[in-house]
């Protein structure tokens, strides 16, 4: 979440007073009373070089400045220009003082972890914590130290988004007095202003708390509760007792000297500690009105509880709703998929149309925006519009194509990797950073654009895989595409507010004319004004992309298939979150009502005795240019199609052994044919 982060003087002045240009938002608070200036070496900005070490410790010289009045516990405020938005530091918070080690911060790049300092030689005190990109030029840390306790925060000190970057905390500091000093820096880095105070003299604003994180405490450790400090639950698995701190609050309680130490840091708080709503929903059934409707919008949903929606409607309304399971992950979760119609038991000829949501499980909204349509379909039956959606079509729906990264999200990192959780080194365990990109595995030019549309780096966020359609997940859905041959389908996503129409990928020439671009343009038009301050409009791209689920299914079946980027984030507030997902609600209605209203057809093409067939159906007014080969259905031998217009269309049915056949057809609104192969034909490729 983005954080206001202090706005300080980029001068400091060699003998003059350190002040704030304005009031901070920062945790902790910047407090003119009791921070100082940290350095006393330098005018204006200083660029860091090489800090000299005479006898084993630092010493200050020009360009090398230290600490006026070191403290053992302090906060260290410290703010970077940093042009090349890359960030390469050793800092050095507490110098060596005999036989003490100093204490010292390393930033590279995303990584950030605290070192243990002799001289020049550093050992790291625990691993890495990962960083978020750093995009602006400005850069603050702050630094807290409270005895063994040594936690650092850095944002992104952009005055319209600020942003907190990252969280780096260790229980094994070194203590004692020392000097804040850099060991080394890249190229440009300058330091702008510094400034510290000791432990406990601090004064905090209601609204300058700043990021959270969790402490864990021995089960019988009940740290008081108050702002800053809150419980959030008891872990069975450890005999843990987990709270919710602040920075304000951890010092809080240290300067009270009256809780046992805690025993863990969570740095990168999973969702469910962020998100009290979803921590009062996780572990109930699905709440239901007093009409008898589920409950869909009370809170965010993990796995287990979207496979309790969709089989709650399938146990309540057996003639509407079916749950199948299309597979399993990596770790062993299943794929459930809600299949809902009036004619679930005889689908014969009717169209398909699939929904799905976190491709990317770090998107959770995306989740939402599925449940919310099947809430739509099943508690709005009665209602004329959904009964004839129900009657003349059917609908899946997947609310959660990740469930194993989703459920990461929830209960592992709010950070956690859109990727799913292949263990890709092999090695027994799911690092952060493993993982495959879903939505750029599948088979359609998978890999095309090089490493400008996915990766082959397998720790990269966008990492393809090592071949096409290999994980469970992608298989599964490409399993269900191949049966069903979906007639339209929404893939949702977070990032943007975008509707992205296919082909997606560079390079590969659209058909002519392109009826997802029109149907797009209109889809668009249904949706209103954003709650995130954005009209939706189409588009080809965001950015360069390769192997993405809705590319295959349009070259693979001529599904008009579209991602819809619904959102920019997930709000934690429950009126924003149902602002946004009643935004992007009539997205899917228009879909489906766009196919049965026409133009549009159905063709069903048949051998002699009334088999289906598979045969290519081709509309002669639609030039194809990526080698396209749109089949009928092997269980009923049906084509569903989108037009672009009304008019007069020829079609060409093409199977193997056979003289083409073709047809003339006049579309006004959706219109059915039927197509029956006469009694010599041969070679007919009939489904089996």
């Amino acid at each position: 979440m983005p954080h206001s982060i202090v706005l300080l003087c980029s001068a400091l002045l060699a003998i003059s007073a350190f002040l704030p240009c304005a009031r901070a938002q920062i945790a902790p608070a910047y407090a003119p009373e009791t921070e100082i200036p940290a350095f006393s070496a330098w005018t204006n900005s200083f660029e860091p070089k090489l800090c000299p070490v005479e006898e084993g410790e630092l010493r200050p010289k020009d360009g090398c400045a230290v600490t006026q009045k070191p403290q053992s516990n302090a906060l260290i405020r410290v703010r970077f220009h940093n042009p090349l938005r890359k960030m390469s530091a050793i800092l050095v918070l507490r110098s060596a003082v005999g036989k003490n080690p100093g204490l010292g911060l390393e930033i590279d790049g995303l990584r950030a972890r605290f070192l243990s300092i002799r001289g020049k030689q550093t050992s790291p005190i625990g691993g890495y914590s990962r960083l978020l990109s750093i995009w602006g030029e400005e850069v603050e840390l702050v630094v807290l130290q409270l005895g063994e306790l040594a936690l650092a925060q850095l944002y992104q000190a952009d005055r319209l988004n600020p942003t907190h970057l990252g969280t780096v905390a260790t229980l094994k500091a070194p203590m004692g007095p020392g000097e804040l000093a850099f060991l080394k820096s890249s190229k440009g880095l300058r330091v702008m202003s510094a400034s510290s105070r000791p432990a406990c003299q601090s004064s905090f604003a209601p609204g300058d708390r700043g990021p959270d994180f969790v402490l864990l405490f021995d089960a019988n450790v009940h740290p008081r509760e108050r702002p800053g400090i809150a419980w959030l639950e008891n872990r069975p698995s450890d005999e843990r007792n987990l709270y919710r701190f602040d920075a304000p609050g951890l010092e809080e309680l240290f300067c009270e000297q009256q809780t046992p130490a805690p025993i863990d840091f969570l740095t990168e708080l999973p969702w469910k500690y962020l998100d009290r709503g979803y921590m009062l929903q996780r572990n109930l059934p699905p709440s239901v009105t007093p009409e008898g409707a589920l409950e869909t919008d009370l809170s965010y949903k993990d796995p287990k509880m979207v496979e309790q929606f969709l089989r709650q409607w399938a146990q309540r309304h057996p003639e509407l709703a079916q749950v199948e399971i299309l597979g399993k992950t990596h770790e062993g979760r299943p794929l459930v998929a809600l299949k809902v119609g009036r004619h679930l038991q005889d689908p014969a000829g009717l169209p398909v149309f699939f929904f799905n949501g976190a491709h990317h499980g770090s998107e959770v909204i995306s989740v939402e925006f599925v449940i919310d349509l099947l809430g739509e379909l099943i508690d709005g039956r009665q209602r004329p519009e959904i009964a004839r959606i129900l009657n003349e079509a059917i609908i899946y729906a997947l609310p959660a194509v990740n469930p194993d990264s989703l459920d990461a999200f929830f209960n592992l990192s709010n950070r956690s990797s859109r990727k799913n959780r292949r263990d890709v080194n092999h090695d027994g365990q799911i690092d952060r950073g493993e993982g495959v990109d879903l939505n750029r595995n599948y088979p359609f030019r998978f890999g095309a654009l090089g490493r400008r549309g996915s990766q082959n780096d397998p720790m990269s966020a966008y990492y393809r895989g090592d071949k096409p359609a290999s994980e469970p997940e992608t298989q599964a859905i490409i399993a269900l595409a191949k049966r069903e041959q979906f007639t339209g389908s929404i893939s949702y996503h977070t990032g943007a507010i975008q509707l992205l129409a296919p082909y997606t990928i560079d390079g590969v020439k659209q058909p002519e004319p392109n009826e997802s671009w029109s149907i797009g343009e209109a889809l668009c038009e249904k949706i209103p004004a954003h709650p995130e301050g954005r009209q939706i409009a189409v588009a080809r791209k965001l950015y360069p992309v390769d192997g993405t689920d809705q590319d295959w299914h349009r070259h693979e079946h001529g599904t008009l298939a579209y991602i819809l980027e619904g959102a920019i984030w997930a709000p934690k507030e429950l009126e924003k979150r149902k602002a946004i997902v009643e935004t992007i609600r009539p997205a899917w209605r228009f879909l489906v009502e766009r196919f049965l209203n026409g133009p549009s057809l159905s063709v069903q093409v048949v051998d002699a005795q009334g088999r289906p067939v598979k045969a290519e159906v081709r509309v002669l007014e639609q030039k194809m240019n990526a080698d396209e080969h749109w089949t009928t259905r092997c269980n009923d031998g049906y084509h569903h199609r989108y037009l672009d217009k009304p008019g007069l269309y020829h079609l060409l049915i093409r199977t193997p052994g056979q003289k083409d056949l073709q047809k003339e057809v006049e579309v006004l609104g959706h219109e059915t044919v039927k197509i029956q192969l006469p009694s010599n034909a041969r070679g007919q490729a009939r489904c089996r």
